[in-house]
């Protein structure tokens, strides 16, 4: 899903207009969403006055890009030509099933009419909805909650050892999606091996395209 599939035939009557840009219009609980602001325009445009989207419910944000600076780049929808800039990227994650509204952004626009003279106007996006699913039922009894694509690795100093010797076993999981949510991981070690203390976690997220 991305912005050209939001916009409608009384959008691109319009000299121009906003709307919210949604990575997919339906997710699982844990998912990663990406969302975001984009305005389309066929004249020059200066803003100011902005108000930023709202999301309903308790949903945990991550900003991707934090600049205010639009830059534009031209897109042709349905043989028209637009300047198109994107802003206010965020990366979302959903904890509970249901419905949430995405309220509009708004800001002010000052533009020169075909009389040559300054004209101020208000551009208002559309709302849009995002429909958070449950995860299925059938889970493993060890899964932790993790949504997303992960890898597991696994190594030892040393693979040779004696009776009574203390070993360090390092394990990452690294990949895209709700990470930073995921608990610790038990480790199923095998008979004669003991865990001494609780395991040591260093945590490194990124907010990007894909999730954390």
């Amino acid at each position: 899903c991305n912005s050209k599939d939001e916009i409608t035939r009384r959008n691109l009557r319009q000299p121009f207009f906003g709307v919210i840009d949604r990575s997919k219009p339906r997710i699982y609980e844990g998912e990663a969403l990406i969302l975001n602001g984009k305005i389309y325009s066929k004249l020059p445009l200066d803003f100011n006055g902005y108000r930023p989207f709202e999301v309903e419910g308790n949903a945990e944000s991550i900003n991707i890009n934090s600049s205010n600076e639009l830059i534009f780049s031209t897109e042709i929808i349905k043989g028209q030509k637009f300047a198109a800039a994107t802003f206010g990227k965020q990366l979302l994650f959903f904890s509970t099933p249901g419905k949430y509204e995405i309220h509009p952004f708004e800001l002010a626009v000052m533009y020169e009419s075909e009389d040559g003279f300054a004209e101020t106007a208000e551009l208002k996006s559309n709302a849009n909805v995002i429909e958070v699913l449950p995860l299925p039922s059938n889970a493993p009894a060890d899964f932790t909650g993790g949504v997303g694509k992960f890898k597991i690795q696994r190594s030892v100093k040393t693979n040779t050892f004696q009776q009574g010797d203390v070993l360090q076993m390092t394990v990452v999981v690294s990949g895209a999606g709700n990470l930073h949510q995921v608990d610790v991981p038990e480790f199923d070690l095998p008979r004669g091996v003991t865990m001494y203390g609780d395991p040591e976690a260093a945590e490194k997220f990124h907010g990007g395209l894909h999730g954390g």
